[in-house]
């Protein structure tokens, strides 16, 4: 007795090798499923990360398992926390040659705190010449998941008033140097002041400064036109959720 199907096998294949086409048989009981794109890994996982800052990249490869080569026509991020990840480099755009693979790289830039995932999608299609198996768009699926930590709070300062650095100091009169300066609670404000003689001619009195710690006002009383004032504030964190310092403030009068 013919066995029909290895008949109709043997002819559907006479007719892909005379012209050229890759043809996969359906599944059925003996015969393979045809293969299929796939990704290592499998799933990208971003270690903790603060809030604004950004990841170091991961790389995802894509093997192309077909005897030719296949088109991808996308490759982008999906799902409900999708802003949260970037595509850095594609090098899966276009077509990718038989056998061969082609990586994406993705970085994790969050900008709200907690869990985020998503899905880096890569939509792709075998040339309908090539095969008859399935000539529609196919997409695989790879996992990102990223956690990120709010960013730690810095203790603000505000300085109103302060004299311009231009404004040369007048000799023997006391002038305002700032009016105020202040920060929040559960962090503390530090003022330092450096004052310099630069001539031992004339009155020497170095110049007089007086700080108010509490309200940030700083008054100063000069002796010699050769005098300078330098006023350093800084506000320091003591208590959550300040857990950083402000910057330095600092300005010189002559």
């Amino acid at each position: 007795m013919v066995n029909i199907r290895r008949t109709r096998l043997a002819q559907v294949s006479a007719i892909a090798a005379t012209s050229g086409a890759i043809i996969f048989a359906a599944a059925a009981p003996g015969f393979s499923q045809p293969p299929k794109v796939t990704t290592d890994p499998t799933e990208l996982t971003f270690s903790s990360q603060t809030v604004g800052s950004t990841s170091a990249s991961q790389s995802v490869k894509a093997n192309n398992p077909y005897p030719g080569p296949i088109s991808f026509k996308s490759v982008k991020i999906t799902g409900a926390n999708a802003n949260q990840f970037s595509i850095k480099n594609n090098g899966c755009s276009g077509v990718v040659a038989k056998e061969s693979t082609c990586t994406v790289s993705v970085i994790f830039r969050p900008t709200t705190a907690g869990q985020s995932n998503a899905s880096l999608d890569f939509d792709y299609q075998i040339p309908s010449g090539q095969q008859r198996w399935s000539p529609e768009p196919t997409t695989i699926s790879v996992s990102l998941k990223g956690t990120a930590t709010a960013a730690p709070k810095t203790c603000p300062l505000t300085v109103k008033g302060a004299r311009s650095a231009s404004r040369q100091l007048p000799v023997g009169k006391t002038v305002t140097l700032v009016k105020s300066m202040k920060t929040v609670r559960n962090c503390q404000l530090h003022i330092t002041k450096t004052s310099l003689l630069r001539s031992l001619r004339g009155d020497i009195r170095a110049p007089k400064v007086t700080i108010n710690q509490k309200t940030g006002k700083i008054t100063a009383k000069i002796f010699s036109p050769k005098s300078t004032v330098k006023v350093t504030a800084q506000a320091t964190a003591k208590k959550s959720p300040y857990e950083k310092d402000s910057k330095n403030w600092k300005r010189t009068w002559e």
